[in-house]
């Protein structure tokens, strides 16, 4: 049965890895509306990367959640980063893909994130490439965004 989960929790990152998006093309640069757009969670399934909203923001852990995907049996893992503008919501990825990493990211430690602030379910969220924690690097999507699980399960 759990290989059955790991299994399907891998085919809809790869397929969502694959798929034309229409939440995933960016808006136009003198659009206002840019970093407020929100896409019908029925459209995907995960916060999606946005190659305009590209930034590094340094904080505290103050939360690490798994949250049940809406679309599966996958859960997906959130940290909730204390900044000194506030507390966001970060998107690592897949639990299966996040457990099976080296670095382990823990409550109260100090971290550096790069990714994409977009909006989904109505609130900002910062879509991880990247999470640094001193010398350690946990990577979760390559330089163009794309999520690194997707050809995990090959051992690409």
């Amino acid at each position: 049965m759990k290989r059955w989960i790991v299994a399907a929790c891998l085919a809809i990152a790869l397929l969502v890895a694959i798929a034309p998006s229409a939440a995933a093309v960016p808006a136009a640069a003198g659009d206002p509306a840019r970093h407020s757009r929100v896409v019908p969670d029925a459209e995907r399934h995960r916060p999606q990367w946005d190659p305009a909203t590209i930034e590094t923001l340094k904080g505290v852990v103050v939360a690490v959640r798994r949250e049940a995907s809406p679309r599966g049996p996958c859960e997906e893992v959130y940290l909730r980063v204390k900044t000194s503008s506030g507390i966001l919501p970060v998107y690592l990825g897949p639990l299966v893909y996040v457990k099976r990493q080296e670095v382990r990211i823990r409550i109260r430690e100090r971290i550096e994130v790069a990714g994409s602030r977009v909006m989904y379910g109505g609130r900002q969220v910062i879509v991880a490439r990247e999470v640094h924690r001193g010398a350690s690097v946990l990577r979760l999507r390559d330089a163009s965004g794309s999520p690194l699980w997707a050809d995990w399960r090959s051992g690409v």
